[in-house]
């Protein structure tokens, strides 16, 4: 992604608190010799650039494979172009900085999820284990919040 037209603004990513900050609009703002910029995985992003005024723009972000999605932020105009560099990139660091370039690099969140019985009856219990990472909160719904990796008995009751 490039965000043009948000220096010093608070670039967040799929929500509006401080646990989704991904770094500033001035660290996203150009790809040409010196490079800086959002790299994203593949996906549909929620893009929330924050001023300390206020909200300067909000809206979604449809990211394709080897696409790059340009926000230019006083227009609130999108673009999609090209991004033949993408098919480069293996395994990045999440953040590297230059001179006068940067790189974030957010990383999709993966988890893995198994109980000991897949169905239990009325008065059963069955251990459910899960591990995450690179998630910022994990939610087993109906279960509840829970830490990146964890076990919980869980029971049928009438």
């Amino acid at each position: 992604m490039t965000i043009e037209g948000a220096d010093r603004a608070a670039v967040l990513l799929n929500g509006k608190t401080p646990d989704f900050f991904v770094g500033h609009g001035d660290e996203f703002n150009h790809e040409w010799w010196w490079k800086q910029e959002l790299l994203v995985p593949p996906d549909n992003y929620q893009v929330n650039v924050l001023r300390p005024n206020g909200e300067s723009w909000s809206g979604t972000a449809s990211v394709a494979s080897y696409q790059r999605v340009v926000i230019h932020v006083p227009e609130g105009v999108k673009k999609t172009v090209d991004w033949p560099r993408g098919h480069n990139f293996i395994s990045l660091p999440r953040f590297s900085a230059g001179a006068a370039s940067a790189t974030v690099a957010v990383a999709k969140p993966t988890a893995e999820l198994s109980a000991s019985a897949a169905q239990i009856n009325c008065g059963d219990s069955s251990q459910l284990r899960w591990s995450s990472s690179d998630a910022h909160q994990v939610e087993i719904v109906p279960v509840g919040q829970g830490a990146n990796t964890g076990l919980r008995i869980i029971s049928s009751r009438l």
